[in-house]
């Protein structure tokens, strides 16, 4: 028995500078507190910032999304305009076009004309 007792001091004596002062841990958990305070008030500024800077993305989107579909309506709006300018130039050729036709047939007659009576002649 005394060799047991011998044996536990000994491993007692031996765990004894790894033993704690309770007053060491009181201020190593202050400190954690107060780092884990600190760390908490970074997370809730970054998520602050976060949540100004997806508002003005999503804003921002809003925006240029608006814009383009304003963009794409306005060029529609032209396209047919310019469809409308397009039929009636159209028109308007096919018209010449025709009045060209009979211009180059009443010249054709007329030269004819002069053709036969420079013969008979």
């Amino acid at each position: 028995m005394e060799t047991l007792l011998a044996d536990l001091i000994t491993r007692l004596t031996d765990l004894h500078p790894q033993l704690v002062d309770p007053s060491d841990l009181d201020a190593t958990l202050a400190k954690a507190e107060s780092d884990l305070s600190e760390t908490q008030a970074l997370l809730d500024e970054a998520r602050a910032t976060l949540e100004t800077t997806r508002g003005q993305i999503v804003k921002t989107q809003s925006a240029k999304t608006k814009e383009f579909e304003e963009a794409v309506f306005t060029r529609n709006q032209e396209l047919g305009d310019l469809t409308a300018r397009c039929a009636v130039a159209q028109s308007d050729f096919d018209k010449l076009s025709g009045e060209l036709a009979q211009a180059r047939q009443f010249r054709d007659q007329i030269e004819a004309s002069i053709v036969s009576l420079t013969k008979n002649i």
